[in-house]
């Protein structure tokens, strides 16, 4: 049989590489001459393992992951489901299950799969992505491991379930106009929280701040407007049955009621995390001192940075959480803007050549396939990207390839594996 490895997508192999290297670099300098300097092995172990798992998911002809896909989908919300009730917990969060000495979170494990089972869904040729009923379907299969994972508690990876179905759904062909209803949904859901904080309410209120609270809702309001306002003429012009335009209107109601519920139900890390985003500078010592320390050290470093091994906010550790949350803070103390810049071109490299990939791939599943895991890369880059700037809440949201996490690592590894898998196999179908 004819090998097909002279389709190597090279420039997704040169990004990958060179992200895969400055990891290295910026886990042995976050974790050197500290009590964490052991985890550095842990990661090459970790990287070893990826590389792996890279090799192995790109040989397997997606052919069988479309086959095997909704069986992997059951297995992982079984996991997902089993954390909740015997699952190990760490700083309040119940995320993992033990094997021995390894440590496996399956949340991570679990977007893998429900790439998988919703790329399935929109390529059966019993499905038509303009329905209603097919967005519906698409939207349980994301919506059921994000609420399991929600309960764990971890809303940075619960919203990148979100991320992934909305570039599949994209990519399938669903019009705009669905993405725009379900945006005006977000945003009254958004409203009804942003609502008692503006009205002065409580603890949350003196966090969040007056004026920029105020501005906040203003903001909110215009665009749920604007939204409404669009979602409004789509579905005059295609004459919508009264029963839609009624639907439409108790799916806001419901989300204005329930939203406070599923606010006060966040925990109040979690709560803080977000108003913190707002006004950062409320809570100086406490909410916002994580954002704060970040945007001192990326803007200390300047253009060239202070020189790797010497960044000052680490050292002191006034950066907390510099081998995870915010690695490329501690990338962009050391190493300045140049570098830091020449690191978001090789995510842009990556992202690109994976589009690139999902545009010219012959098979619908493989298509979807490559963007929903390009979905999945972005979300995690530039939310981490924008947290560490202060452009972002504080999610907890690791940045792929130079933030430590061993299962994130091989998710992530795995997802360029199925990318390069599919442009290995192009031409095949």
């Amino acid at each position: 049989m004819r090998r097909p490895f002279r389709h190597l997508d090279p420039g997704l192999l040169i990004a990958f590489g060179l992200l895969a290297i400055v990891g290295l670099f910026v886990i042995y300098s976050t974790t050197a001459d500290t009590p964490r300097e052991s985890l550095f092995m842990r990661h090459v172990v970790s990287l070893c393992v990826g590389l792996v798992v890279f090799m192995i998911s790109m040989l397997i002809p997606y052919r069988l992951w479309e086959t095997v896909a909704y069986v992997l989908y059951a297995v992982g919300i079984v996991a997902l489901i089993y954390v909740l009730i015997g699952g190990s917990s760490e700083l309040g969060a119940q995320r993992w299950i033990l094997l021995g000495p390894v440590r496996i979170q399956p949340s991570e494990a679990a977007k893998i799969v429900t790439l998988l089972a919703v790329a399935r869904l929109l390529a059966s040729k019993r499905e038509d992505p303009t329905r209603a009923g097919t967005v519906a379907k698409a939207i349980g299969l994301v919506m059921l491991p994000a609420a399991l994972i929600l309960r764990q508690p971890d809303l940075g990876t619960a919203l990148a379930f979100f991320a992934l179905g909305i570039a599949a759904l994209f990519w399938a062909g669903t019009p705009f106009s669905w993405l725009l209803y379900v945006a005006a949904l977000c945003v009254s859901g958004l409203l009804t929280f942003r609502f008692p904080l503006v009205a002065g309410a409580g603890e949350s209120a003196a966090i969040d701040g007056g004026m920029p609270s105020m501005m906040g809702f203003i903001v909110l309001a215009v665009l749920w407007a604007v939204l409404l306002f669009v979602v409004a003429v789509v579905l005059i012009r295609k004459r919508a049955s009264s029963r839609l335009l009624f639907v439409t209107l108790a799916l806001h109601l419901a989300i204005g009621v329930t939203s406070p519920t599923v606010w006060n139900r966040l925990e109040p890390y979690q709560q803080n995390r977000v108003l913190t985003f707002l006004n950062p500078g409320g809570d100086p010592t406490g909410a916002g001192y994580q954002v704060i320390q970040s945007q001192i050290a990326i803007g200390s470093g300047g253009m060239t940075g202070k020189g790797y091994l010497r960044g000052t906010q680490k050292a002191l550790a006034y950066l907390p959480q510099q081998h995870t949350d915010f690695a490329f803070s501690v990338l962009g103390e050391e190493k300045g803007f140049w570098c830091s810049a020449g690191v978001v071109g090789l995510f842009l490299l990556l992202l690109l050549r994976g589009v690139r990939i999902a545009r010219q791939a012959r098979d619908r599943y493989a298509s979807l396939l490559a963007a929903g895991a390009v979905g999945l890369l972005t979300y995690h880059v530039f939310v981490n990207l924008f947290m560490t700037m202060g452009l972002a809440p504080v999610t907890g949201l690791p940045m792929p390839f130079i933030s430590y996490g061993g299962s994130f690592l091989v998710v992530t590894m795995c997802l360029v594996g199925i990318l390069q898998g599919v442009a290995l196999r192009r031409h095949s179908y």
